[in-house]
């Protein structure tokens, strides 16, 4: 067999699962030499969960799902018994966690960094691995070659080149922005007591920036009552659509939940098989079987459609008083409340939490009607703006603990939620800050922030590139979205092989692309690597590492043009 060569760029969790997946199936196959650039800057394997973060980033997946091994639907890994999941492996440093468990998010970047230093160890002996501590600005054809450009002007030549970048990096962090509060000080230095500090989201990144500011300035939550440390900023919570987050349920990867769902898998792809390249409109064709199957869950009983599409909009968009600010604040308050009495009784015990949770369970349904363009430019642009973000917001909310002492945290004076839905933000240059004002009540509210925070996961775009290797990629022609006429532009359109789709609407033979930033052109490509049999990290680094050694000759290249 002819040796082959391929460069990795960007070395966190999904990063990790091709590079697992190349060295488990070349293992099998002694008799092919295989070389391996790994191009990351910083510590290998934990991309952004970095081992220095705070203790109060929590991840947003319990610990009895993670892991970085997968199961018997592949070919097994060279780590296979050797190597523990997320859950036992922490329990191994003697750190006590059960199955639903909500966990530093530094823990899983040291699970991680060990998973590459135990696969160095037990690297095949056809297989060769230089880690490159650098950053790619560009990646150009040769011939059948692709060369990686690095920052430090060397150049890479391999057959094929996989980008696993992870999130694309935000607009930088600024006195007027903080876009990422990850990688930002959020000490008293920066943002003192008693300042106005505004979070735009009610999800998991803002209940995390809330914690840093208070938690993590020395209050104390006991008995149901925040006590303040004094440290504290004024925070002022607000987002687009002016909802709260569910909480997710108290028995959150422990209790057993496989509903019956008429929309399942098998059907989607039924579907996509009897319309072909035709485009599928999602709010007339998809919401209706996913409103039948939430309503089934809910009442345990079949409704008419009609009466299921009504259910489910006022689970996912729910009415809240926009009268006046005191009203709307109370309305917030009312909501959590109510929700967490939903999470306490769990999956087991509540019809809301099941309901939601069907649109958790229908994931990979919903991905064989959505990924590579498989529906029509309206119904792409509704579901990625709106119906998508409703999913995140009610069955992908914060820990019900977070939303207790957001509860507590308002109670204290030290947190509200004064604004209503689509607030506006401006520039005030005369007092340098920012101002947001409501736009829904009879009689606006208004106020000056010192510090604005970004309460949410940015959505990747190849609008405002923040990276160089994208840009240029861009500028090249060799990748583009998806589509670009929906408001959080989409980010890099590739087809169902992985493999980059150029502006001319090619597919790159030996340019893939893996994760987050191919968000628009698949669905749902935030979380980490799960012990769920169909884990889409694992899904797609196996097809990678099967077609760059060449295991997929027979492979269609369908969807390359869609």
């Amino acid at each position: 067999m002819e040796a082959v060569s391929i460069t990795i760029i960007g070395l966190g969790p999904r990063g990790l699962c091709v590079l697992e997946r190349i060295l488990s199936l070349a293992a099998q196959q002694p008799e092919q030499q295989v070389r391996i650039i790994v191009v990351n800057k910083g510590m290998p394997g934990q991309g952004v969960h970095g081992q220095s973060l705070s203790d109060r980033f929590l991840l947003n997946t319990v610990a009895g799902l993670l892991t970085l091994i997968p199961g018997g639907e592949f070919q097994p890994s060279l780590l296979k018994g050797t190597f523990a999941d997320f859950l036992p492996w922490l329990n191994q440093k003697g750190i006590a966690a059960d199955a639903g468990a909500y966990v530093p998010r530094r823990l899983f970047g040291a699970y991680c960094h060990e998973l590459y230093q135990r696969l160095l160890e037990r690297c095949p002996l056809n297989c060769q691995v230089e880690y490159i501590d650098d950053e790619a600005i560009d990646i150009q054809q040769a011939g059948q070659k692709e060369v990686t450009c690095l920052l430090t002007q060397r150049k890479i030549v391999s057959d094929h080149v996989v980008v696993a970048i992870g999130h694309m990096l935000p607009v930088t962090n600024s006195q007027e922005m903080i876009a990422d509060i990850y990688t930002a000080e959020l000490s008293s230095l920066n943002i003192p007591a008693g300042s106005t500090v505004g979070i735009q989201g009610f999800g998991l990144t803002a209940m995390d920036a809330i914690a840093e500011l208070t938690r993590g300035r020395g209050g104390v939550f006991a008995d149901g009552v925040y006590k303040p440390s004094g440290n504290e900023p004024n925070i002022i919570l607000f987002s687009r659509s002016g909802l709260p987050s569910r909480a997710r349920p108290v028995d959150d990867g422990r209790a057993a939940f496989a509903p019956t769902l008429h929309f399942n898998e098998q059907a989607a792809l039924a579907l996509r098989k009897q319309r072909g390249q035709a485009a599928i409109n999602f709010m007339t064709e998809i919401y209706p079987l996913l409103a039948q199957d939430v309503a089934q869950a809910m009442l345990d009983r079949e409704v008419p459609t009609q009466v299921a599409i009504e259910l489910m909009n006022g689970l996912l968009w729910p009415e809240m008083s926009q009268k006046n600010s005191q009203e709307y604040s109370a309305a917030v308050v009312d909501f959590v409340k109510q929700d967490l009495c939903e999470a306490h009784l769990g999956l087991s015990g509540s019809a809301v939490k099941r309901a939601v949770e069907v649109l958790m369970t229908a994931r990979d349904a919903i991905r064989a009607v959505v990924n590579y363009g498989g529906l029509t430019p309206s119904a792409h642009s509704w579901f990625f703006n709106h119906f998508a973000s409703a999913i995140n917001r009610n069955a992908i909310g914060p820990q019900h603990d977070r939303q207790e002492e957001l509860l507590m945290l308002i109670d204290a004076g030290i947190v509200s939620t004064p604004l209503g839905p689509a607030p506006e933000l401006q520039w005030a240059p005369k007092k340098h800050c920012w101002n947001v004002q409501s736009t829904v009540f009879d009689t606006p509210v208004s106020f000056d922030l010192d510090h604005l925070l970004q309460g949410y996961t940015s959505q990747p775009t190849l609008k405002k590139i923040t990276s160089v290797l994208l840009g240029a990629l861009v500028d090249g022609g060799r990748i583009h979205a998806r589509h670009t006429d929906w408001l959080a532009t989409p980010g890099v359109a590739v087809n169902v092989e992985s493999k980059a789709i150029s502006s001319y609407g090619v597919a790159q033979e030996h340019l893939f692309i893996t994760g987050v930033v191919s968000e628009g052109s698949t669905y749902y490509n935030w979380y980490v690597p799960t012990k769920d049999g169909k884990s889409t990290p694992f899904v797609e680094a196996q097809k990678i590492a099967s077609a760059v050694l060449g295991y997929d000759k027979e492979t269609s290249d369908e969807g390359a043009g869609k």
